[in-house]
């Protein structure tokens, strides 16, 4: 694997990081099989969460590295090891979910991107269900109400209401270039630099929320970027609308990240999500 072009004589060396847990090997095995078609990433970790090291026989067939924590330690720890591990050597970082699907040319794509953007500190393509229907991962900062509502509202047009608000659909349609508060962990592709300046994930958030936080903090220093000129597919589950356990670790996260951001009282979330909001309704 090598490096990524952004403009002619300039090379930039993109890392990429997958947390694997419970995750068949079929599926783990499409993406590694997209990023071994795709040279424009010069190394990849996949961080082992299983407590058997079952994907220990895949990393060897794709020979990517592989890391052990013995136990499952979260979604954001685990990316926080390997990318300790890539950023010295690093100027773009891939966060990746087990389950993604990568056309060939889109790692390039978005490095000419940030290429071309040098105040995003991070950027998301448009990620889509198999089927091609757009998901839709572009967020505000959220408040505890709407948290609330979009899972435990039962009036349906109410909740139908708040959600498309939160998810952004009541403002523009997917379809363009736009700053956005909150970008999905699934995908992200980081500018490293700017990534060690606030730090990765916090290890406080073993699964969900992580990414709001993380792309709270980077959009305090830089911008959080939506490029729908790519696109990326998730085999996305919505597990903590399935699970006990996923609903509750949902709760955890959520109550942790309202403490540490404020619940009701927290005039950056009403200024960032107001100023996003101004920018998206100017002609």
């Amino acid at each position: 694997m090598g490096v990524a072009h952004g403009f002619p004589g300039r090379e930039r060396t993109i890392t990429a990081s997958i947390v694997a847990y419970n995750t068949s090997l079929h599926v783990l095995q499409g993406l590694l099989q997209d990023l071994s078609v795709d040279k424009s990433i010069s190394r990849i970790i996949l961080v082992d969460n299983s407590e058997d090291g079952i994907y220990g026989e895949t990393s060897t067939r794709f020979a990517i590295e592989r890391m052990r924590p013995g136990r499952n330690i979260g979604y954001g720890s685990a990316h926080n090891m390997a990318f300790e591990v890539c950023s010295p050597r690093s100027d773009y970082h891939v966060v990746l979910n087990p389950d993604i699907r990568i056309p060939a040319g889109t790692i390039a794509r978005l490095s000419q991107f940030m290429e071309t953007h040098a105040d995003a500190g991070l950027v998301m393509p448009r990620i889509a269900y198999p089927d091609g229907a757009t998901q839709h991962l572009c967020k505000l900062l959220p408040g505890p109400w709407d948290l609330i509502v979009r899972r435990f509202l039962p009036v349906q047009a109410l909740k139908k209401k708040a959600q498309d608000r939160l998810e952004m659909k009541t403002f523009f349609g997917y379809e363009k270039v736009v700053e956005v508060p909150w970008l999905s962990g699934s995908f992200m592709f980081l500018r490293t630099s700017v990534a060690k300046k606030v730090g990765l994930f916090d290890s406080r958030f073993f699964l969900y929320m992580e990414d709001a936080d993380l792309s709270r903090r980077l959009g305090s220093v830089s911008r959080n970027m939506y490029f729908p000129e790519v696109t990326v597919f998730h085999g996305y589950q919505k597990e903590s609308y399935k699970s006990l356990r996923a609903v509750l670790l949902h709760i955890v996260s959520a109550v942790k990240y309202f403490n540490k951001w404020g619940w009701i009282f927290d005039d950056d979330r009403r200024r960032t999500n107001r100023r996003i909001l101004r920018a998206l309704r100017r002609p």
